[in-house]
């Protein structure tokens, strides 16, 4: 009998399901709690922005400050004695005398002849060097290139005189020569030089100028 009670029955079958979420109601719940929050918060700004001003004057009272101004009392005059003080004034020494000599248009004639006499005997000492370099152009023909400077003659030994230049002006030349004040050009060599200066010291044998 129970048999075929449940096989009567056994169509009905029960199914449970969840209710749908009501998307719209929840967007109006979350916009609901955060109006809240921004009416909360501006509420309790604008009660501590008038609150603050009492609540200082409650916790840290201000006291009103005082002035005191000291009385002027009477100065004490008091007598000093100023030494006597007696100043010595000494006579000033007595000036140099200055004589102030006219020259004549002689005494100008003879300072110019002794300037010229010290310049030409300074001039005996001072040289022309010139360097000589053998080069080829294009077409293999010879040719001469000269470099040319000054030199002071520093030394006289007797046998050669050894003169002071410059090291561009000889560098590379294949020969050198020193020309004298009354115009004699003679052959020299190099003695020795300093490659961090530049200065060369020449030699000119003694016998072969004139």
């Amino acid at each position: 009998m129970q048999e075929n009670k449940q096989d009567k029955y056994e169509f009905i079958s029960e199914k449970i399901k969840e209710k749908p979420v009501n998307k719209k109601k929840l967007v109006y719940h979350v916009c609901f709690v955060v109006l809240l929050a921004v009416l909360f918060g501006i509420v309790a700004s604008v009660t501590f922005v008038l609150c603050q001003p009492k609540m200082d004057d409650l916790l840290h009272p201000k006291e009103d400050p005082t002035i005191t101004i000291p009385k002027d009392e009477p100065e004490q005059e008091t007598e000093t004695e100023e030494p006597d003080t007696e100043t010595e004034t000494n006579e000033p020494g007595s000036e140099p005398l200055i004589v102030y000599e006219q020259l004549t248009l002689a005494d100008f004639q003879a300072l110019q002849n002794e300037m010229y006499a010290i310049g030409k005997q300074a001039n005996k000492f001072i040289v022309a060097v010139t360097g000589v370099k053998s080069n080829t152009d294009w077409f293999n023909n010879a040719y001469e290139s000269k470099g040319q400077g000054s030199g002071i003659i520093i030394a006289n030994s007797g046998q050669e005189l050894l003169i002071l230049t410059e090291r561009k002006v000889i560098a590379g030349a294949s020969s050198v020569y020193v020309t004298f004040v009354n115009d004699t050009s003679v052959e020299a060599s190099i003695k020795k030089y300093d490659g961090n200066t530049g200065i060369t010291v020449l030699s000119v044998p003694v016998d072969e100028i004139d």
